[in-house]
C-alpha cells in the first residue's frame, strides 16, 4: 500500500499556515525584527514609487506617531521602552479597542501618510518592497493595522513557499525515505525563531526563500540529474536574490565550490570547454551584478565605469578602513567564536520583544546537550565513512551542505570584520542572520542524532524530534505571549490580544485561529504517525 504522502504534506502545510498566523496575531505590530523600518520602506515605495535616497526622510508621521504611542520609538542609541525590559507591557483597555487605537486610526489620512518625519526605514533593493507595496496598495483605504496585517500575510505566502523548498531539499538528503523527508521538513519549519523572523513585515522571508531555492538548485545540479532549465532557473533566482538583498552574493563561494566538484569529475576535453565557458561567463556575471546594484535601487542605468568595476562589499566600499594590523583577523575570529557560543547560538533558538526576552535557561541547556550529541554523531559518521572509504551520494550532499553553512558563516564574519574597521563598531550579528542556511544546520543536526541510534530505532528518534520541536514551538509562543498579555483568564487574554488588530481578528477571530491551529497540528501528527507506522526502517545513515 502506498504511503499517504499527499495527505500528510497537506496537513503539514495547513498546520504551519495556522501556526504562522497565530504567531502573527499574538505578536503586536512593530515587534517582529525591524518591522517598523521595513514597513516604512514599503509605505514609501507605495506612495513615492521608488527606493528612498541616502539620508532622505522615509518614515511617515503615521508610523512615527504609532511608535510613540505603542512604546517602540527608539532613542539615539536604538533603545525603546521594551529594550532590556522584558517585563514591560503597554496599557490595555477593558474592551477590544486599545487606549490609543482610535488615535492611530485617525492618522489614516493623506497628510500623515505622505509626510516623512524620520530617517528610520530600511533601504534595501526593491524586489520585496515592489511586491509588498502592491499588497499595501490593495488595502490602501484601510487603517494602519489593516495595512500592516495585509503585508504580514504576504510573508505567510512566502513562508509556505519556503516550506515547499525545504521539503524538496530534504528529498535530496533522504531520497529513499519519505518519513525522514517529512520529519526534517517539520523540524525546520516549526522552529519558533525561524517563524518569528519570517512572520513580520520584512524582506527576510523572500531572502530565505530565494537563498534556500538556490541551495536546492545548486545541490541538484552538482549531485543529481538536471536539465538546462535548472541552470536557467538558478540564474533567475540569483538575479532575484541580489534584487532582494545584496548579501545574496554570498552564494558565489557556494557556486565556486560546486563548479570545482563538477570540474573534478569531467574528462580532459570537457574540462577545457568548461574553462572556456567560465572565461566568458565571469565578465558577464560581474557586469550584471554592477547593473543590478544600480537598477534595484532605482538609480536608473549606471555609467559605463560602473559596469566594469569589481563588485565591493556592501556598507564598506565608501569607508576609510583601519589597518588590518589594528584588528588582526585571527584575534577577531577568536572573539567571534566566543560571541557565537555566548549570544548568537542562544539567539538562534529564541530572542524576542526587541531583544529583551530570552527563553528560560533550561531550554538552552537542553538544546546545547542535543547539539553536542549531534556533533558526536557526525564525528562517528565521518570516522566510519573515511575508514570504509564509502562516500555515497547522501554523504556528499551532507558534506556540501556543511560547506554551505561554513561559507555563509565566514562570509558574514568577514563582512563584520570590514564593517568594524570602517565604523569602529560591530554590525551586530544575530542568530537569525543565518536562517538562509537553516536547512543545512538542522539537516546536519538531524543526521548526527540519527547516527547514534540503531537502525530499528532511527524512525523513533525522528518522530521524537518532530514532536519535541512542535512542543518547543508552542511553548515559545506561550512564553512570549505571557510577556505581552495577562494570561490569568481566557477572557482577559482575548480582550488584550484583540487590541490594535483589524476588526476581523478581534474577539472570536483570535479564539478561532487558536483552536484551528491546535486541531490542525493534531491532525498533522495523526497523519504523520500513519506514515511512521508504515515505514519499516530508515535508509540513512
Amino acid at each position: 500500500m502506498r504511503l499517504p504522502r499527499p495527505s500528510v504534506k497537506f496537513t503539514l502545510l495547513f498546520a504551519l499556515l495556522l501556526n504562522f498566523l497565530l504567531w502573527q496575531l499574538l505578536i503586536p505590530i512593530w515587534h517582529f525584527p525591524d518591522e517598523q523600518a521595513h514597513f516604512g520602506q514599503v509605505a514609501f515605495r507605495a506612495d513615492r514609487g521608488r527606493v528612498q535616497k541616502y539620508h532622505e526622510l522615509s518614515t511617515n508621521r503615521e508610523i512615527f506617531v504609532s511608535e510613540e504611542l505603542l512604546g517602540t520609538k527608539r532613542d539615539g542609541i536604538g533603545n525603546n521602552r521594551f529594550t532590556y525590559h522584558p517585563e514591560f507591557k503597554i496599557d490595555y483597555s477593558k474592551t477590544y479597542d486599545g487606549p490609543h487605537e482610535a488615535e492611530i486610526e485617525s492618522l489614516n489620512n493623506h497628510n500623515d501618510r505622505t509626510t516623512e518625519v524620520l530617517e528610520e526605514s530600511t533601504r534595501y533593493p526593491l524586489l520585496y518592497y515592489y511586491f509588498a507595496s502592491k499588497v499595501y496598495n490593495l488595502f490602501g483605504d484601510g487603517d494602519l493595522f489593516v495595512r500592516v496585517y495585509a503585508v504580514r500575510f504576504f510573508s505567510l505566502v512566502l513562508f509556505l513557499g519556503t516550506v515547499i523548498i525545504i521539503f524538496s531539499t530534504s528529498k535530496l538528503i533522504f531520497p529513499k525515505n519519505f518519513l525522514l523527508q517529512i520529519s526534517l521538513t517539520s523540524i525546520v519549519s516549526f522552529m519558533p525563531m525561524f517563524i518569528f523572523s519570517s512572520a513580520g513585515v520584512t524582506s527576510d522571508g523572500l531572502f530565505h526563500l530565494l537563498f534556500m531555492l538556490a541551495i536546492y538548485l545548486i545541490t541538484k545540479i552538482t549531485f543529481f540529474k538536471y536539465s538546462i532549465k535548472d541552470i536557467l532557473f538558478l540564474a533567475v533566482v540569483i538575479l532575484a536574490g541580489i534584487g532582494t538583498k545584496f548579501q545574496f552574493q554570498i552564494i558565489w563561494p557556494v557556486i565556486a565550490f560546486a563548479l570545482l566538484l563538477i570540474f573534478w569529475r569531467l574528462k580532459f576535453r570537457k574540462k577545457l570547454i568548461f574553462l572556456g565557458d567560465l572565461i566568458v561567463a565571469i565578465p558577464i556575471i560581474l557586469i550584471t551584478i554592477n547593473f543590478l546594484q544600480f537598477f534595484v535601487n532605482d538609480h536608473g542605468i549606471p555609467p559605463f565605469k560602473q559596469f566594469i568595476r569589481l563588485p565591493t562589499i556592501p556598507e564598506t566600499d565608501v569607508l576609510q578602513l583601519k589597518s588590518a594590523a589594528e584588528l588582526p583577523f585571527i584575534s577577531y575570529l577568536v572573539g567571534v567564536v566566543r560571541h557565537t557560543v555566548a549570544e548568537i547560538l542562544p539567539w538562534y533558538f529564541g530572542v524576542y520583544k526587541w531583544l529583551s526576552l530570552t527563553l528560560p535557561p533550561i531550554v538552552y541547556q537542553i538544546i546545547n546537550r542535543i547539539l553536542m550529541l549531534s556533533i558526536l554523531g557526525l564525528l562517528i559518521l565521518f570516522y566510519k565513512t573515511t575508514r570504509q572509504n564509502k562516500f555515497g551520494q547522501q554523504t556528499k550532499v551532507l558534506i556540501f551542505l556543511a560547506y554551505v553553512a561554513v561559507a555563509y558563516f565566514l562570509s558574514i564574519t568577514i563582512f563584520d570584520w570590514f564593517f568594524i574597521r570602517g565604523h569602529g563598531f560591530s554590525f551586530g550579528i544575530q542568530g537569525r542572520y543565518f536562517f538562509p542556511t537553516i536547512i543545512a544546520h538542522v539537516g546536519l543536526v538531524f543526521v548526527g542524532l540519527l547516527v547514534l541510534f540503531p537502525k530499528s530505532f532511527k524512525k523513533w528518534a525522528a518522530a521524537a524530534l518532530v514532536v519535541t520541536t512542535i512542543i518547543f514551538n508552542y511553548f515559545s509562543l506561550f512564553w512570549v505571549a505571557s510577556h505581552y498579555y495577562n494570561l490569568e483568564s481566557l477572557n482577559t487574554l482575548i480582550i488584550e490580544v484583540s487590541q490594535y488588530k483589524p476588526e476581523i481578528f478581534k474577539g472570536f477571530g483570535i479564539v478561532l485561529i487558536l483552536l484551528l491551529s491546535i486541531i490542525s497540528t493534531i491532525l498533522f501528527l495523526h497523519e504523520y504517525m500513519r506514515v511512521f507506522v508504515k515505514t519499516k526502517h530508515t535508509d540513512f545513515p
